[in-house]
Formats: C-alpha cells, sequence, structure tokens
C-alpha cells in the first residue's frame, strides 16, 4: 500500500461539504477584514508618514510615560501580528495579501524599520497604491 492509497480514506473524513464550506467562509472571511484593514491603514495615516525627518509616534508616546507607551506597544505588536497573519493567509487565498503584509509592517515596532519601509515606498506602483486609496477616501496623498 502506497502513501495515496493510505491517505485517500483519511482525507475523505476532512473533505466534507462541512469543512469546505467552512473554509469558504474563512476565505471570504479573510478577504473582507484584509481589504478593510488595508483601506483603514491606507486612509488614516499621516500624509508625511514616510518622510524621514518625521518623529515616530512611539517616540512621543515615551515622552507621555512608560505605562502608556507599554500599553500602546503591546496593543500596535498584537494588531500588527494580527494583521502579518492575515496577510500571509491572503496570499493563498482571496484578499489583499502584499497590501495587508506591508500595514503589518508599517504597524509593528522592530529594528530597521524606516528602513524597510521606505525601500517599499520607494516602488513607484507601492505610491500609486497607496494614493489612489487615499484619492478615493477625499484624503491627501502621501508624500514620499
Amino acid at each position: 500500500m502506497n502513501i495515496v492509497d493510505w491517505l485517500s480514506p483519511q482525507l475523505r473524513v476532512f473533505l466534507t461539504p462541512e469543512v469546505f464550506a467552512v473554509l469558504t467562509a474563512i476565505s471570504v472571511g479573510t478577504l473582507v477584514v484584509s481589504t478593510l484593514l488595508a483601506l483603514i491603514f491606507a486612509t488614516q495615516i499621516p500624509d508625511d508618514y514616510f518622510l524621514e525627518h518625521q518623529t515616530s509616534a512611539m517616540e512621543r508616546l515615551r515622552q507621555r510615560g512608560f505605562i502608556v507607551w507599554l500599553l500602546v506597544l503591546i496593543l500596535r505588536q498584537l494588531l500588527g501580528l494580527l494583521l502579518f497573519m492575515f496577510g500571509l493567509a491572503t496570499l493563498v487565498l482571496p484578499g489583499q495579501g502584499l497590501l495587508t503584509l506591508f500595514a503589518a509592517l508599517c504597524v509593528l515596532e522592530y529594528p530597521g524599520k524606516r528602513t524597510i519601509i521606505h525601500r517599499l515606498v520607494s516602488q513607484r506602483h507601492i505610491q500609486r497604491a497607496l494614493n489612489g486609496l487615499r484619492r478615493r477616501a477625499g484624503k491627501s496623498p502621501l508624500r514620499f
């Protein structure tokens, strides 16, 4: 008996109409959530977010106090990880995979963040996509 013959009955247990319905619901859910999160991110960031001289929001928060900074940092990291997982999932499922991964990279705090983001944003097609979303939302274009 080869592996395919052995696996076939095992997979039939998991490949039921109910499982397909759940997978479809998850797929549609990730499409809707990732698209909404990408739109919210693209339209809510300040237009000078990608300029070199901008002071980080986290740096400004740290001046307010350690507890506030730590709480916001933890919440941002959790949101960033959620966005990152949605982005990875929507690379193979319907959704805005690359845009969601980009949003995750912007939300997360990590060493070298500004350098990575500036490299990505320096690409014309990414700039056009972000500014196109902002234009439809009635926001001013991002400055790079």
